[in-house]
This record gives C-alpha cells, structure tokens and sequence, in this order.
C-alpha cells in the first residue's frame, strides 16, 4: 500500500502532523511527491513507461498547479511546473454564477500569463506536425465532457460556460457541482497551453500518477520515489 501527497501537502504548514496521524492510524508512511516526481510519474503512467518515438507533451492540470512534462526522443524529459490550477484560478477570479464576460476574459488572461515561460526543445518545434499533447487528471476529464479539447471546441465551450450556471452544467454534463464551477477556469487553462505549444487540438487520458506509482514500484522494487530519474532518462 502506497499513500501519495501531492501539491496540496505540499503547501500545507502542517503536512508533518497529517503525517503523523496518517501514521499513527494506519501504520502507513505518507510520500509527499515533489513537483517533479509528481510529474515523473504522470508521464510514465501515461506513456505505460514505453518510449514515445515523436514528441509527447503530457500536462496534469490539478487544482493548485498544472505540471507540464515534454518528451522528446533522444533527450532528457522536459519537466515543468506553473502556478496555475482550476480551483486556485476559480477562487480568485469567479464570483458569479454563470462567470461574467469580464470573468472569463481576465480567467483567460491570467491563464496566458501563468504559461508564458513554458518552452519546447528546439527539435520539437521545427514545424513538426507529429507532437501529440496528452492532458490528464480531473480537470481535463471534466472540460472533455463539454467536448473535444481542440482550441475552437473550447471556444465554443466558453461561449456556453458564459450562459449556464452551475446547477445547468452538472445536469447536462454530468459533472459534481465542484468541478462545474471550475469548469471555466479548466477551458481557460487548456486553451492557454495549446496556444502556447502552437497545437490545435490535445487528447485526455484516463490513466494518472496513480498508474506512474504502481508501475515504478513494480520496476524499481523498494526506494522507487528515490529512482525516479531512470524512467526519465533517454
């Protein structure tokens, strides 16, 4: 049994003490994920530890923070973390429901500044058209109940975001209430890196972090967290 924290603990001030009782109550060792373990094993989770051979950019967009993880053929994993989740976007932006026109322009705004600074290996970029783009986790499995996640779908999908409240959208989508009223802050964020890679359109995977652990565990037996790097490398 392996227990997993990821950013949330990470910005707790009192993570030692949820460790602790986590301890004390089940005999289990909580693993608090570095941001860039958190990503490692997305990525291999994803990818099932197999080696693209094309460019694969995997984005795990959470609730406080998205990782970005660029695999290129040949060279180290690209790794990166923004600032930027749906709930940390929604709880400072949107306060009406539905979000106004002028709610869902600054969501886009702000979104497009968080991932400015996101870069692709130069052979990545060379006008390839073999670059697939995987996003995974609950953000993007609830923007890809709207639709496909291609950059005019979603503009559609902030056209309707701006006309249905919250109660509308898990009707017709079938989404908790939660993740409905993050859905704009998710359209934004999913828009804003298609944009930033030149992409038109990504794909959602169901597999997760989750998956990454039990396959690291599974390849690298006891300290696999410590290990990691080696399904990073070439």
């Amino acid at each position: 049994m392996t227990l997993l924290g990821t950013e949330p603990l990470r910005r707790a001030s009192n993570a030692d003490v949820v460790m602790a009782e986590i301890a004390q109550a089940t005999g289990l060792h909580l693993r608090i994920l570095t941001e860039r373990q958190e990503a490692i094993l997305t990525y291999v989770g994803v990818t099932r530890d197999e080696k693209p051979d094309a460019p694969v950019i995997v984005v795990d967009i959470g609730g406080g923070s998205t990782e970005v993880v660029v695999s290129v053929p040949g060279l180290p994993l690209l790794i990166e973390s923004v600032p930027v989740g749906s709930a940390r976007l929604t709880n400072a932006i949107v306060a009406h429901d539905p979000p106004t026109e002028s709610e869902l322009d600054q969501l886009r705004q702000t979104a497009a500044l968080a991932t400015a600074g996101l870069s692709l290996p130069t052979s990545a970029r060379s006008g390839r058209t073999d670059i697939r783009a995987l996003f995974v986790g609950g953000t993007a499995t609830n923007v890809g109940r709207l639709g496909r996640l291609t950059r005019k779908a979603l503009a559609e999908d902030r056209r309707t975001l701006s006309k249905l409240t919250r109660t509308a959208v898990v009707a017709r989508y079938k989404v908790k209430p939660r993740r409905a009223s993050q859905l704009a802050a998710g359209v934004a964020i999913v828009d804003a890196l298609l944009d930033r890679f030149g992409l038109q359109g990504a794909e959602v995977s169901e597999a997760s972090l989750r998956d990454g652990a039990i396959i690291a565990a599974a390849r690298l037996g006891d300290g696999w967290a410590d290990r990691l790097d080696e399904l990073a490398a070439p």
